[in-house]
């Protein structure tokens, strides 16, 4: 029998791309959710034109949530999803910057299907940003990552919970997996990550999410060819507010031309991942002196700073 896939959308500050997403869910003739955070200081005129969008279409909603306050990506996205898993058994969710079209939508939903009972797998991504040589084996649909992804994704409402029951412990410092994987180098990375997590300074769901799937064990599917494009890199973003856009990041969707086989084949693709870490994430010797070393010794901070941006010029 098949699942019961609704669609999340979240909305913050950005009415056009909030209305481009809610038209293109309301016409998959799934079930749609929305939710909306708070304005912080600078934005109430802006949330307050997402809530006048999110009214024009209420009635082609299965329900939304408007928040008076803001709550931060951490907690607003993480209520939310508690929120729409209340009503369905698996969700696709999309930020209101991330653009997917139907191919993602078929993919996800066969892949929800498919790996329902698959505890190892902890979700589905819609973004590739590995190259083709950099993948073990291109030529397949999709392989198996140990990367989260929140630029359009999907997952079911078992392994959200087991999250929840997780994130509490949030972070006990495991690198058993993935099997290897670990280097130095990115313990070092990803541990400063959780770091500024927990700080406060990263006010952030995602990174719990990784947590969370790397001490269950579980992976993540992704296409080989991207489904997705993220458009909210630029200075009205929340985090990606850089104005120089990433050399890796996607600039178009791409279509499968067949329906994906369905392997039992769980295995990591270390190749693309090593990838990942390195170029998406930045385990590189560089970041690893600037946060090793860069509380202890100030001036050894500002020459590597220095030396990255002059050997970049």
């Amino acid at each position: 029998m098949a699942l019961e896939i609704g669609i999340l959308i979240f909305g913050y500050n950005r009415p056009e791309m909030l209305e481009n997403q809610i038209r293109f869910a309301i016409g998959t003739k799934l079930n749609v959710y929305v939710n909306l955070d708070g304005p912080k200081r600078n934005s109430f005129e802006a949330n307050k034109q997402c809530a006048v969008v999110i009214e024009k279409y209420r009635l082609n909603l299965k329900d939304f949530s408007v928040s008076s306050v803001n709550k931060g990506c951490n907690l607003a996205v993480t209520e939310a999803i508690t929120w729409a898993f209340t009503r369905e058994e698996a969700l696709i969710i999309l930020e209101d910057d991330i653009e997917v079209d139907e191919h993602f939508l078929d993919f996800a939903t066969l892949m929800l299907n498919s790996y329902q009972s698959e505890k190892k797998i902890g979700g589905i991504s819609a973004m590739n940003l590995v190259p083709a040589e950099s993948i073990t084996n291109s030529s397949l649909a999709y392989r198996m990552t140990c990367f989260t992804s929140s630029w359009g994704w999907a997952t079911w409402r078992d392994r959200w919970d087991e999250h929840l029951e997780l994130r509490s412990n949030f972070p006990i410092w495991k690198w058993n997996f993935p099997i290897s994987f670990w280097t130095p180098v990115k313990k070092t990375i990803w541990k400063s990550f959780f770091s500024d997590t927990v700080s406060g300074r990263f006010d952030t769901w995602d990174f719990r999410w990784q947590y969370t799937n790397w001490i269950s064990g579980k992976l993540t599917i992704i296409p080989n060819k991207n489904l997705g494009l993220n458009l909210g890199f630029g200075p009205g973003a929340t985090h990606t507010n850089s104005i120089d856009m990433p050399a890796w990041l996607p600039t178009k969707i791409e279509k499968m031309t067949t329906s994906p086989q369905i392997s039992n084949h769980l295995m990591q693709d270390l190749k693309a991942d090593k990838w990942m870490a390195k170029n998406h994430f930045g385990a590189t010797i560089n970041n690893f002196l600037r946060i090793r070393l860069g509380s202890q010794f100030p001036r050894l901070k500002t020459l590597n700073l220095w030396v990255q941006r002059h050997s970049n010029r």
